[in-house]
């Protein structure tokens, strides 16, 4: 037979009976499920509110101290006979469809504080007792005094405590924010009044939906017909009792009344509802009543200026406004009352959606209401874009007005403003506040900004409207909700796609749509000016709204095409090009391609000069700023904020060459006119002349040969017809004329051709025609040539009367000078003129030297009694003697003058002599050169030139085998100062004492840079001692070195440093300055890093080379390629780096020793520890044992526990370290990389690989691990598909509370971002949170755990706006750790081997993703970083 038949015969032929309920466990399993506070206040106002109630009265009677019954009355309509009826009936909830109850449990929630609850209303009472485990009731009239009112009497199971007032009141306040006829509630102890709360409403005013706005739920289940809002005020008086009180005094009138009021707005959303049939059958059959025709959703919405707009935040509201408001955090779900379900925005939400029986959450778990729900939650979305877009209008309205009108006065015109436009601002801007402020009036209202606060400037009007732009995108922001996200994420989702039109944001060009905005990059928005921006302030109180709004591609970052759009419509001041080719330079930088464009469209200021017709940059030391430059230079304002390597390598431009700038300069009309800018330009090319190639200069000799640009004495001229200083035979002659004319201007007019003597023609002509002129120097010229003169050239200076007569009487002018022929004239003697002769005009004193027949016989004896010399041959001064010239006898020297001996050689003779016989040591040289210095006086330029490039100087060479002199020209050596510093770099020099002597040689006092470059890439310091000297010297000459002098040294290896070779010999290697490090103050650190150390000043220059401090990438490699050496270092000298930063270290290490009581041991360096990390301590955060403890092997740590031996530290260091070799490196990164992708990545795949021996840890086998066993913690979630754990015992609010939501969100997305570097699939990551343990993560089976107490403690404040470089490598190096466990159980030097290893194989990974986050490395920290070491290595 079939069961069909057996039921069949069952039913027909058995007897009957009833299904009994055990009813006081079925109410009790009912109060269960109802977690929340207050339940019983929250069903029966809820009752109130159906009941059309306008006031609700709570009284708790007391017996003096605590509550024995609670009286609860409301005034709404009385109960109908089916309102009786329901009351009896569990689980049949009211049939009416605009009603909240809908399962008929939540009068029972009464019986949560009493056993015989009683209901009076509308002359009829009913009583309710228990007979065993069955409630029965009782009903029947009553004579009721108190009339008009409902009442719910309960006395106390048990007598309870008074609940804490301002507790009660601020769930009173949110329980009469959405209600819709409860408007009073008051609250009584015995007769008291202790709180009272009224709402009052204004009329509802439409809002206007946009056009084109979707209206209808995904499957037209709704449809928002209109929308509205109304202006709300709750008033709430209440008495200002402690925490304990004393109902005794309550009557005695000793407590204070505090009157506190709150605005806000509750916007209405009208639904109507069209479902199926069979839909509605679904519906009724679940719920027991059809779903509603029409329905409404609500939003408490506080607008910006509502709250007080002299504020950023709420802080100056009530704490009972507190959950009313919920502002900045996520509002609730109000089904009737608040739920546990948050909304994801800033907005609480009322809705008529079906929750689960506790009416805790929203059902989605039944099919049918679970569509029914989701519909309705769309139309949350749908309406909190409308109040935005509201919002929006607003904030447009407001810009347009006030904003734009104040920009096109006052920024962008300079027009003066007057008086009557500062009034009339200032009102409309009063007048517009008003009008948009007092949405109605009350008596009682928080105060609004006064509008006198803002000046006439527009940054008050901008500041506030980004407030209030910020406060608007927060309000609409969506966040997870919690506990189920399903409620945010179709909110959302709607909020985004109910309007076709792009979301309205406001920039700083006005309210536009989001996708013409951009988000600002702080390397262009300097030269950013006409491309809206999101504001700053925006941007940073919006961040989690404009992150996911960039990930969705509504809005993107400033680019290169915003940039090209910005340069075609205006140009760049100097200011914004330096920002725009900065900027360039890091783009390109980054391997981005060069764009043209940007060179083709970019503007310089008023010249509207281009950059694509920039060819080069300019050198202020060769060119001066105050010297025009050619038109394709780049101005130096803007090249000076640039390396010359930059502007040549990113763009092309090179230095201006001399002949560019001189083919440039020679077209200035001043250089032909103006005597000083002339001059200029010669001292500007004269400077750098040498360092240009023959070509050039030829070039700018031709461009200026052709030009008036010599200043002479008579005005500019051509070079040609220029002559130096130094020609004076005619007093007509033009001379040049310089200021400053110094040796390298000399050798650029002798370049130009500029004359350095008279053309014997032009003398004869000069002289026959009688032109004035200075004969005697003319006369000395014609002896010093006389046997290069032709006959007829000696023909014309004896027979033409050139020669001018003295003027005895001096009365003739210039004009009438008297001129004879040679042989008509007598010398000027006494005699001669006495006798009248006509005498040669003589202008000096005439000396028998200058006799025409001089004797030029040796007659004249000499100092050497033996030698007898010509007078022309010999001197009177004994000085003359130093350069070997003969001097005459001493007896015969006063009467020198009349043989015509001369006192000295002159200054041809001199040069000739010195060239000729140059001194070969240092004494004779001395003595030579202080007697040329005597006679310089009378030396040329030419002469000065001679010697300039002629080898008189001695010197010693030090060869490997002798010392050998030998003669070097001036321009080859430098002054030996008193320190000698040039010859630290083995400089040629000249002693200090002839220093005056020869400068006029052109002697320079240092080498220029170029030397000392070269000098020191030729011959680099070899040890410590000869390193410290150079570069001490070297640092001293630095500001002469140029940009690309510092590009050599960068890259050139100099630097000597000590390397230990394999056979223990010390030897010096060079190495370069990016391959260095300054020394650590920190000596345990300097083993770690290639590090340096040559003093203060030679540390100096070394920096302008480029050695630096290690940045936290030097660190992070460090961290990987030393670990083992760094974790030794760590035990062995941990306590030293400590007393470094606690100098009381060593008294409490002192406590201590010896170590005979291992526990009083621990308790003092645990004291030690607490005291040493007091941030931790104020966090609640403590350290574990100290990390000499934690760092022993297992099996160590079980003996100190059970305290049979000391502590033995010195065995952790016989450990022998893991070598890792160059063959066994690759196959170690195959090996961890394929047990990390095996383990955690979606790949099924379990193929082997030799060497693989994985140990996880289990859970019998904890030791060193803290790991927390699977049956001591729950999952109580999840959030962006992460499961949440807690421990039994921990509340699950400590991991979803309302502020837990965004630490965790943060931690959520570091974890993912790291497993993401280690290519490990999210599922394996799980957060648990457990303040009792000091577990920060662990490792079970392969699952990875990590704690977010420690998150919060250590990392939540500083990442609050973006993760930092501290928390993401704490991390980091956390899952090095804890993946290390895959292969070893236990903390030893294998597991140090794994751990390390890890580190360094995903490093890169780390970086890069570092790199894309735009997470900056910081500079490296001593003292952060023993810090995290220590964490890192003890907690786990």
């Amino acid at each position: 037979m079939s069961l069909d038949t057996y039921r069949n015969q069952i039913l027909s032929n058995s007897s009957e009976g009833n299904v009994e309920v055990n009813q006081r466990d079925l109410i009790d399993k009912i109060l269960a499920r109802y977690s929340c506070k207050f339940v019983i206040y929250r069903e029966l106002m809820q009752n109130s509110d159906d009941a059309e109630s306008s006031s609700v009265k709570i009284i708790f009677e007391t017996n003096g101290s605590k509550i024995t019954r609670i009286l609860f009355k409301n005034n709404g309509f009385a109960f109908r006979s089916e309102d009786w009826n329901r009351l009896v009936k569990i689980a049949e909830g009211n049939p009416d469809e605009q009603k909240i109850g809908a399962f008929g449990v939540g009068f029972y929630s009464l019986f949560s504080v009493t056993e015989n609850p009683f209901v009076s209303s509308g002359g009829q009472g009913m009583a309710f007792y228990w007979r065993g485990n069955q409630v029965f009731t009782k009903q029947g009239p009553i004579d009721d005094d108190d009339k008009g009112w409902t009442t719910f009497l309960m006395d106390t199971r048990e007598p309870l405590e008074i609940p804490n007032i301002e507790e009660f009141a601020r769930f009173l306040v949110n329980s009469l924010g959405f209600t819709e006829n409860l408007q009073e509630v008051s609250m009584y102890i015995d007769d008291v009044l202790i709180i009272q709360l009224s709402k009052k409403m204004q009329e509802p005013k439409l809002v206007e939906i946009a056009s084109g706005l979707n209206t209808f739920s995904p499957n037209n289940m709704f449809h928002l017909t209109s929308v509205d809002f109304r202006g709300v005020q709750l008033d709430v008086k209440r008495l200002l009792i402690p925490t304990k009180l004393n109902i005794k005094q309550l009557r005695s009138h000793m407590y204070q009344t505090l009157e506190e009021s709150i605005l806000f707005r509750i916007a209405n959303g009208n639904l109507d509802v069209k479902v199926s049939k069979e839909f509605s059958a679904k519906m009724e059959r679940v719920t027991k009543k059809k779903p509603p025709n029409n329905t409404f959703i609500q939003m408490i919405y506080a607008e910006f200026d509502e709250r007080n707009l002299s504020k950023d935040d709420n802080k100056d509201i009530s704490p009972i406004y507190k959950d009313l408001i919920s502002y900045p955090e996520q509002g609730k779900i109000y089904i009737g009352f608040p739920t546990n379900q948050t909304t994801g925005s800033c907005s609480h939400l009322a809705a008529r959606v079906i929750p689960t029986m506790e009416r805790e959450l929203i059902d989605f778990a039944e099919p049918t209401l679970a569509e029914y729900n989701n519909e309705m939650l769309c139309l949350a979305g749908t309406l909190s874009r409308i109040l935005y877009e509201y919002e929006m209008a607003q904030i447009t309205s407001f810009y347009n007005e006030i904003i734009s009108s104040d920009i096109e006065n006052n920024e962008e015109t300079n027009r003066p403003e007057k008086s009557t436009s500062k009034s009339r601002s200032k009102r409309s801007l009063y007048k517009w506040l008003k009008k948009r402020v007092l949405h109605f009036s009350f008596k009682k209202r928080t105060s609004i900004v006064q509008m006198t606060q803002y000046d006439e400037k527009i940054s008050p009007y901008r500041k506030w409207l980004e407030k209030w732009a910020a406060y608007a995108i927060a309000h609409f922001t969506y966040n997870t909700g919690t506990p189920n996200m399903q409620v945010s994420t179709i909110a959302e989702t709607q909020f985004s796609s109910c309007l076709k039109q792009n979301l309205l944001i406001l920039s700083t060009h006005g309210v536009l749509p989001i996708s013409n905005v951009r988000l600002p990059n702080p390397k262009i928005t300097g030269f950013i000016k006409t491309v809206p921006l999101v504001p700053k302030n925006l941007l940073e109180q919006c961040n989690l709204f404009f992150n996911k709004a960039k990930e969705v591609e509504l809005i993107a970052e400033l680019g290169l095409q915003d940039i090209l759009d910005e340069l075609k419509i205006r140009t760049l001041s100097e200011e914004e090009i330096i920002k725009l080719l900065k900027w360039w330079i890091s783009y390109l930088t980054e391997d981005n391609n060069f764009d043209m464009q940007l060179l083709k469209f970019a503007r310089i200021g008023d010249s509207s000069q281009t950059l694509n017709t920039i060819q080069f940059y300019s050198n202020p030391n060769k060119i001066p700023l105050d010297m025009s430059i050619p038109f394709e230079v780049l101005p130096n304002n803007i090249s000076k904020n640039f390396t010359g390597q930059e502007l040549e390598n990113r763009f092309g431009w090179t230095e201006l060459p001399l002949v560019n700038w001189a083919k440039f300069i020679v077209k200035k009309s001043e250089l032909e006119s103006d005597f000083e800018f002339a001059e200029k330009v010669h001292h500007v090319i004269a400077k750098n002349l040498e360092d240009i190639s023959q070509e050039d200069k030829e070039t700018i000799r031709q461009l200026f040969v052709e030009k008036k640009c010599i200043p002479t004495k008579f005005g500019m001229k051509f070079p040609n017809e220029s002559y130096f200083q130094s020609v004076d035979l005619f007093p007509n002659l033009p001379t040049i004329k310089f200021q400053d004319f110094t040796s390298s201007v000399r050798r650029l007019m002798e370049h130009f051709g500029v004359r350095m003597s008279v053309e014997l023609k032009l003398i004869l002509k000069r002289l026959v025609n009688q032109e004035d002129c200075y004969y005697i120097q003319i006369i000395k010229y014609l002896a010093s040539i006389l046997d290069d003169l032709s006959e007829d050239e000696k023909d014309i200076l004896k027979n033409k009367s050139i020669w001018p007569r003295e003027n005895l009487s001096g009365s003739q002018s210039a004009g009438e000078i008297q001129r004879f022929v040679a042989r008509d004239l007598y010398i000027p003697l006494r005699s001669h003129r006495e006798l009248g002769l006509h005498l040669i005009d003589w202008n000096v004193e005439w000396s028998n030297s200058s006799k025409e027949e001089v004797v030029n016989i040796a007659f004249l004896p000499c100092s050497n009694s033996d030698t007898y010399a010509k007078p022309s041959e010999c001197y009177a001064d004994d000085k003359c003697t130093i350069m070997n010239f003969q001097i005459i006898r001493e007896d015969l020297r006063s009467k020198a003058e009349k043989f015509g001996v001369r006192q000295h050689p002159n200054h041809e003779k001199l040069v000739k002599w010195l060239t000729e016989n140059p001194p070969q040591n240092k004494n004779k040289a001395k003595e030579i050169f202080e007697y040329l210095s005597s006679q310089q006086k009378d030396f040329t330029d030419l002469e000065w030139n001679t010697l300039n490039d002629f080898e008189f100087i001695p010197i010693q060479d030090v060869s490997q085998s002798e010392i050998i002199n030998k003669l070097i020209k001036p321009r080859e050596c430098l002054f030996k100062l008193k320190e000698e510093r040039c010859m630290i770099m083995n400089f040629e020099t000249i002693r200090e004492d002839l220093r005056s002597k020869v400068e006029k040689f052109g002697v320079r006092q240092h080498p220029n840079h170029e030397k000392l470059v070269k000098r020191l890439t030729e011959n680099p310091p070899q040890n410590k001692n000869e390193a410290t000297e150079v570069f001490e010297y070297l640092n001293s000459q630095q500001h002469d070195f140029a940009d690309f002098d510092w590009n050599i040294l960068n890259n050139f290896e100099f630097i000597p440093i000590q390397n230990e070779s394999q056979s223990d010999k010390i030897i010096n290697k060079l190495v370069n300055p990016r391959e260095c490090f300054f020394k650590f103050k920190e000596e345990s650190l300097n083993d770690f890093f290639l590090c340096v150390d040559f003093g203060t000043n030679a540390n100096e220059f070394l920096a302008k080379c480029g050695v630096k401090e290690p940045s936290s990438d030097d660190f992070a490699r460090l961290s990987v390629n030393s670990s083992h050496k760094l974790w030794n270092l760590y035990v062995e000298k941990y306590p030293n780096i400590l007393e470094k930063i606690n100098p009381n270290l060593e008294t409490i290490l002192g406590l201590a020793a010896p170590p005979s009581d291992p526990k009083f041991r621990e308790m003092a360096l645990k004291y030690f520890i607490d005291n040493f990390d007091n941030d931790l301590k104020h966090m609640g955060i403590f350290e574990p044992e100290l990390p000499i403890f934690s760092l022993l092997k297992d099996d160590q740590q079980s003996q100190q526990q059970d305290g049979s031996e000391d502590i033995d530290i010195k065995s952790f260091e016989n450990e022998k370290p893991i070598t890792i070799t160059s063959e066994n490196t690759q196959d170690l990164r195959n090996l961890l990389q394929y047990s990390i992708k095996s383990r955690y990545s979606n790949s099924e795949s379990n193929s082997n690989i030799k060497g693989l021996t994985k140990t996880c840890i289990n859970e019998s086998q904890v030791n060193s691990c803290d790991i927390i066993p699977g049956y001591s913690m729950r999952c109580v979630g999840n959030s962006q598909k992460i499961e949440l754990y807690v421990s039994n015992g921990i509340d699950q609010s400590e991991i979803l509370s309302q502020s837990r939501i965004a630490p965790l969100n943060q931690f959520i997305n570091i974890l993912k971002d790291l497993a993401d570097v280690f290519e490990i699939t999210p599922k394996a990551i799980h957060i648990f949170y457990d303040n009792s343990v000091n577990s920060i993560a662990f490792n079970r089976d392969g699952a990875l755990f990590f704690n977010l107490k420690f998150y919060i403690g250590l990392h939540e404040q500083e990442c609050k706006s973006k993760p930092t470089i501290d928390a993401m490598t704490y991390w980091f190096m956390m899952f090095c750790h804890i993946l290390a466990h895959n292969f070893v159980q236990l903390h030893n030097s294998e597991f140090e081997y794994y751990y390390s290893s890890f580190a360094k194989i995903y490093m890169p990974n780390f970086l890069e993703k570092m790199k894309k986050r735009e997470i900056t490395l910081r500079s490296f920290n001593i003292k952060t970083f023993w810090k995290n070491f220590s964490r890192i290595l003890t907690r786990t």
